[in-house]
């Protein structure tokens, strides 16, 4: 950006780079164009249209189109879970703890625990709270992300819950504190991966003859109602953007509503098995015919509707280190408790705003 040499249009940005871009006046509003509204509305879940606009203190508008989607799930093992007597998978923390009590086990009979029903990553890396906190705080608080308006929003019971979800699963051992290799999934050693639907295709062809798995929700805390519909979930969006250094605007916006049009939003799915950011996935025309052959995609297109990415602010980065230290301090080494390392993960993201 600092050289001018952007493209005309990019069709991989995270949105939470977008503040950035937006900062160094990279990118166009695409709001500018005519048939903005028609083209999002015709194409994107209604629910979702809001959680991409850009916010009102950096201008407003929509400076990225969605584009696709790899909701955060469980996957589990079919089969592991049989063998215990769990024939579904779990909906609350409760449910959880209890599959969990079954599932963390020694199977070689030598007294030391070598299976357990999940291994989140326990290292402070910013971006794997992408698939532990953030997403079951998303389950656990109704989609609401981490700042508004610039101000930060997570200080919160849904914040507190997903951070002591954590918390116990590392303190009674049903979370290991090692890291595992990509097959421990397959070899039964590990239950249940927290991952997107990218992650199918490795696992088709790797599993063993028998091998079963199934995708199922995040699971969320007790008490929380059961309406029938999926708990939110974090989408892992890219999404399209035009750079200002276009010469060419009208035809790379021309060149955009042709990337999701109904047409390539096929293509894409059958080339990637990623999700375009398309309403009614399971029943378009465009899109009904792939899912008919691969059902296992079937829970991640009903996923795809209740998702959210993250929000626009240029201190995201920032944000989620800050989270993810406290998240060790308090997940992992059980340092201090979940609502105070909530609050003073918010206490420091809200000091990294201000000064910003």
């Amino acid at each position: 950006m600092a050289a001018r040499t952007t493209p005309d249009l990019c069709a991989n940005i995270w949105p939470g780079a977008v503040g950035q871009f937006i900062e160094a006046g990279g990118l166009v509003d695409l709001s500018k164009f005519a048939d903005f509204d028609s083209v999002i509305q015709g194409r994107v879940p209604t629910e979702l249209i809001p959680s991409f606009a850009t916010p009102s203190t950096m201008g407003g508008g929509y400076h990225q189109f969605p584009w696709k989607t790899n909701p955060v799930m469980m996957l589990y093992n079919v089969g592991l879970f049989r063998s215990v007597g769990l024939t579904k998978p779990p909906r609350t923390y409760s449910d959880f703890w209890a599959a969990a009590r079954k599932l963390t086990r020694d199977r070689d009979g030598n007294g030391q625990i070598d299976a357990w029903i999940a291994a989140p990553q326990y290292e402070p890396i910013w971006w794997q709270r992408f698939f532990d906190f953030y997403p079951f705080y998303l389950a656990a608080g109704e989609g609401r992300t981490l700042i508004e308006n610039g101000r930060v929003v997570f200080d919160s019971p849904a914040a507190d819950s997903a951070m002591a979800f954590f918390q116990t699963g590392f303190a009674r051992g049903y979370f290991p504190r090692s890291k595992f290799q990509f097959d421990s999934f397959l070899s039964g050693q590990i239950a249940v991966l927290i991952t997107g639907p990218y992650a199918m295709p490795a696992l088709d062809a790797a599993k063993p003859p028998g091998f079963a798995y199934a995708a199922a929700p995040i699971p969320v805390p007790d008490g929380t109602p059961d309406d029938g519909r999926m708990p939110v979930t974090y989408g892992d969006p890219k999404n399209l953007a035009v750079f200002s250094t276009t010469k060419h605007p009208e035809a790379a916006w021309a060149f955009l509503k042709f990337l999701v049009s109904p047409e390539s939003d096929a293509a894409l799915l059958a080339q990637t098995q990623q999700l375009p950011i398309r309403a009614h996935l399971l029943t378009d025309s465009a899109t009904a015919g792939f899912f008919a052959n691969h059902p296992g995609l079937v829970p991640f297109a009903r996923q795809a509707e209740r998702t959210r990415g993250v929000d626009s602010a240029p201190e995201l980065k920032e944000a989620f280190d800050l989270i993810a230290q406290s998240f060790e301090s308090s997940a992992v080494l059980s340092i201090e408790s979940p609502k105070d390392a909530v609050t003073g993960a918010a206490h420091h993201v809200q000091r990294l705003l201000d000064v910003e």
